[in-house]
């Protein structure tokens, strides 16, 4: 199961300086390849928290229990709804084969989006 959680500022601050620092503060892996070749995404996050906005529609990490519970990938909103809410999810390169199969099993496109965030 993937669990989905909206990045916290130690969680961002401790991958700002490497994965491994994550690691060592939290006792989480972390999944070669999770910024899926985003790897400003962790400064951006950091810059919208201190622009003041919402985390719940900001970033989130994804962690893999069938891999101890890593950190394997990203995603979220790029901000509150409008008129058109727009997401985003990205596994990393390593689990992207893992995450197709889950969304083959979730039903309808419009499933998969909703049930991602």
């Amino acid at each position: 199961m993937v669990r989905i959680e909206p990045a916290s500022r130690a969680w961002l601050d401790a991958l700002l300086v490497d994965d491994a620092t994550f690691t060592e503060r939290f006792g989480i892996g972390v999944v070669d390849g999770w910024t899926a070749d985003f790897p400003g995404i962790t400064k951006w996050a950091l810059e919208r928290l201190d622009a003041g906005a919402d985390p719940a529609w900001g970033i989130h990490l994804f962690f893999d229990d069938d891999v101890d519970g890593a950190l394997v990938g990203n995603g979220g909103w790029k901000g509150p709804p409008s008129t058109e809410p727009q997401s985003s999810a990205t596994p990393s390169p390593s689990r992207a084969g893992a995450a197709a199969s889950r969304r083959r099993s979730c039903g309808s496109s419009s499933t998969r989006r909703a049930s991602a965030v």
